[in-house]
């Protein structure tokens, strides 16, 4: 039985309003799940990130996000990006210069001894808490590998002027390990020879 031309215009007509509802509908549906993405990731505006405490008691929240940029070959935080960059100009101004280590690392947990091409030796010496600091982009390694010297002279420097820029050095035990948390909270904990944690819970207590 054949169709009427009439009957196959109309099945054509209805087979692409089907596949043109059909196309919407999946169209629809990928921005409604773009958009619950989208409200399921955790933004920090920048004090809110700079001061965000990571330790094994307070892991990265599995939904933060930050926007990451490129320094000398290691991903950073792009909020710190400026006040690395100055840092390092300064310490070649004064015949030091920094040299980074590790940067963002997307997962800790992964990584084995003994060499990784993404960390320096001395990341298998930090405690769990300056790893974790890793992955979120704010924390950075400075070693210039086995030059013993070398780095002892680094470290010194970071330690009398990293504050200046915004880092904090995570403990006297790990002098390679800074972190950034801005430049006013970074004056007043090395002013006041305290740690992240103790800064926040006094600041906490005072209503700050």
């Amino acid at each position: 039985m054949h169709l009427s031309i009439k009957h196959q215009l109309f099945l054509k007509m209805a087979t692409s309003i089907f596949l043109l509802l059909a196309m919407i509908f999946l169209i629809v549906f990928l921005l409604v799940q773009c958009l619950k993405k989208e409200e399921d990731t955790y933004y920090p505006n920048e004090e809110a990130e700079a001061l965000i405490l990571i330790s094994e008691e307070h892991p990265c929240p599995e939904n933060y996000y930050t926007q990451l940029t490129s320094m000398e070959g290691k991903m950073i935080s792009q909020k710190m990006k400026d006040h690395l960059k100055a840092m390092m100009k300064q310490s070649c101004t004064d015949l030091v210069c920094l040299t980074l280590a590790t940067g963002y690392l997307e997962d800790v947990s992964v990584l084995e001894e003994p060499d990784s091409l993404e960390v320096s030796n001395w990341f298998f010496e930090e405690s769990s808490s300056s790893q974790l600091e890793h992955e979120t982009g704010l924390a950075i390694d400075f070693s210039k590998g086995d030059q013993t010297s070398s780095n002892q002279k680094m470290w010194d420097w970071l330690e009398n002027h990293a504050h200046l820029y915004g880092f904090i050095r995570h403990s006297e035990e790990e002098p390679w390990h800074y972190r950034f948390v801005g430049m006013e909270h970074a004056k007043i904990i090395k002013e006041q020879n305290l740690t992240l944690e103790t800064y926040l819970q006094t600041n906490e207590k005072e209503g700050i």
